[in-house]
């Protein structure tokens, strides 16, 4: 009786273990780790703001649009057989504007991609592109990676990718999630609502304050505000002469105590986004633009108070016809993995930042008449 239950049961054993090896998830031809997306030696597109490795939840590239078809070549070329030509992205979107990721089989043309739906809802998602269309003329290498395919692609836009692994059979490929031994990445936080401090919408946008250096004086231009929401940078509207105005910006805490500065060269009329090194929790602070600079202008755009009241200060001279607020909206952040932001000056930021600019598109008509 022992020797029979004995078979019996090595019987029920052996039906088990093949049947988990039956629906084991394949393991993918090639797999393009997180690492690769985000080294140093590729090459990158002007549309690509940064690529940052990051591991707080997972290992993921974490990827901030520029501008217009970001872009990135991971080299060495990853290459597969061409018959693996279905592949599986993991990814997490906050972008408003992208409506799917692409892959390049040569660095310029053709390409392949997403044909599901895309989502920009910032939880984690898998998505399957077939690279063997007609369009695509799949060879196996794949060449270029387009994080986030769109049209008038705004800067701030941003996109994670965990990894992009090759399979021959889509079904293989649906079914995989992830190396063995990876973690899976927690959904990020809510992150807070972006905050104006000009109307948006608003079509009266003017040129507003103006700084001229002429001289060897230092000058200055403030807002303080008080904001109900965590920040973790600023998008403004800017406007300076063609060879470009070199200011610091400082931002200031209630007390005037300088918590993070930044340089940047305005040249021209644009709408930048400076991004802090910190994320900070809503409260009272000064923004602080200051140069020596001289032979060069810098201008502020002003427009109507918007979501929060901002009291204007500094060396500056005024136009006529500026409003109460400058152009400015401060852009919303969450501490990384938190579900609340972090303290002033005590956590390092990762942060998602997108900024609607619509004062800035609204203002193209009165930059175009600004006289100098």
């Amino acid at each position: 009786m022992k020797k029979i239950l004995a078979i019996a049961l090595a019987a029920v054993m052996t039906v088990a273990i093949l049947a988990v090896a039956a629906n084991a998830a394949a393991e993918p031809a090639l797999l393009i780790t997180a690492e690769q997306i985000a080294a140093e030696g590729n090459q990158k597109s002007a549309g690509v703001a940064s690529v940052e490795l990051k591991t707080d939840d997972g290992t993921y590239a974490h990827i901030t649009s520029a501008g217009d078809d970001p872009w990135i070549q991971i080299l060495p070329t990853p290459t597969t057989d061409v018959k693996n030509k279905y592949a599986t992205i993991k990814y997490r979107s906050t972008s408003e504007k992208s409506t799917g990721v692409e892959i390049y089989t040569e660095i310029a043309e053709p390409h392949a991609t997403t044909s599901e739906a895309f989502q920009n809802d910032g939880q984690w998602h898998t998505i399957v592109i077939d690279l063997s269309t007609a369009a695509a003329q799949w060879k196996g290498n794949f060449s270029r990676l387009d994080p986030m395919n769109a049209a008038g692609l705004p800067a701030g836009e941003v996109i994670d990718i965990a990894w992009v692994a090759l399979f021959e059979n889509e079904a293989d490929a649906k079914a995989y999630t992830g190396p063995a031994g990876s973690s899976d990445p927690q959904p990020v936080a809510e992150k807070d609502p972006d905050t104006w401090l000009c109307q948006a919408g608003d079509t009266a946008a003017t040129t507003g304050w103006w700084m001229h250096p002429f001289t060897d004086k230092e000058w200055e231009f403030t807002a303080k505000f008080t904001t109900p929401n965590a920040f973790d940078g600023f998008i403004a509207l800017f406007f300076a002469n063609p060879e470009g105005a070199k200011v610091q910006i400082n931002l200031l805490d209630e007390a005037g105590a300088v918590l993070d500065s930044q340089e940047f060269t305005q040249a021209g009329d644009g709408s930048p986004t400076i991004k802090f090194s910190k994320t900070f929790a809503a409260g009272t602070y000064t923004l602080q633009i200051k140069s020596t600079d001289t032979g060069a202008h810098f201008v502020v755009g002003s427009a109507h108070a918007g979501d929060v009241a901002v009291e204007v200060g500094g060396n500056c001279n005024t136009n006529d016809s500026t409003l109460d607020a400058p152009v400015i909206v401060l852009t919303g952040a969450v501490a990384s993995g938190a579900s609340e932001p972090s303290n002033p000056g005590t956590a390092d930021a990762s942060v998602i930042a997108i900024a609607a600019v619509a004062c800035v598109a609204l203002a193209g008509v009165v930059i175009a008449k600004k006289v100098r």
